[in-house]
């Protein structure tokens, strides 16, 4: 769906991805997987792709961007926007699935 094109002012389009080669879980039984696959995995992440979160790259750009009230102020509103239409968007999806089992638990086989 079409997004306002100010939300990508902090957190940015994002580069597009192929699909992974490697699963996000263990790399073989139950040995850890590699710094590699833990980095390429790490672009799925939450802080990698929800919009409006802020970076920084040490402790006085955190704290400069931390003292702008009025800065982080707007961000959460944008954040609470965007989870109050994630939502509207869950329960359509979810009362959809709903739907379809009653429709198929009603139906003759």
């Amino acid at each position: 769906r079409p997004r306002n094109p100010e939300d990508n002012i902090v957190h940015g389009a994002g580069p597009q991805f192929a699909e992974p080669d490697t699963s996000p879980f263990y790399a073989s039984g139950y040995r850890p997987m590699m710094v590699e696959q833990a980095v390429s995995w790490s672009m799925y992440t939450d802080w990698a792709l929800l919009p409006h979160l802020h970076y920084f790259e040490g402790v006085p750009e955190l704290f400069q961007q931390l003292l702008d009230s009025d800065g982080l102020y707007r961000t959460s509103q944008k954040m609470k926007a965007f989870n109050e239409e994630e939502l509207v968007t869950s329960i359509g999806l979810w009362k959809n699935v709903a739907l379809r089992l009653v429709y198929a638990a009603n139906t003759p086989l």
